[in-house]
């Protein structure tokens, strides 16, 4: 019995908690050796499925799917840019705060971005 309390008291403390990560992030990215204002909307959080969007602003918003364990989103969207798609890979890592976040974005096994952002309304 005991064990089952303990069971279902980490699993609504863990959906609770996933539910505060929803929101809007703006992220500063930095690409080589220009800087980039991107946003990355977290809509849906379902056990650890998280669905949302990920936006270059005046370039491009497209839907993201990812995936939450520890802190840490997994994700991929569809980059357009130039007339061209391409697969983008995200890693997102919440500070303890929820607050802050920081990751970097990969294609084709290479990382070419790193990002650190700031949930918006969040008051550390």
């Amino acid at each position: 019995m005991k064990k089952l309390i303990i069971t279902v008291a980490c699993m609504v403390s863990s959906a609770f908690a996933n539910t505060n990560l929803k929101g809007t992030y703006d992220l500063d990215v930095k690409i080589g050796k220009r800087n980039f204002h991107d946003i990355v909307e977290i809509k849906n959080i379902k056990k650890d499925t998280v669905t949302g969007n990920f936006e270059a602003l005046k370039v491009f918003k497209v839907p993201m799917k990812g995936k939450l364990e520890n802190s840490l989103l997994t994700g991929s969207f569809m980059a357009k840019e130039r007339g061209k798609e391409f697969k983008v890979h995200l890693k997102m890592k919440f500070a303890n705060n929820n607050c802050n976040v920081s990751g970097d974005l990969t294609t084709g096994g290479s990382v070419f971005g790193v990002f650190k952002g700031k949930k918006r309304g969040c008051h550390e």
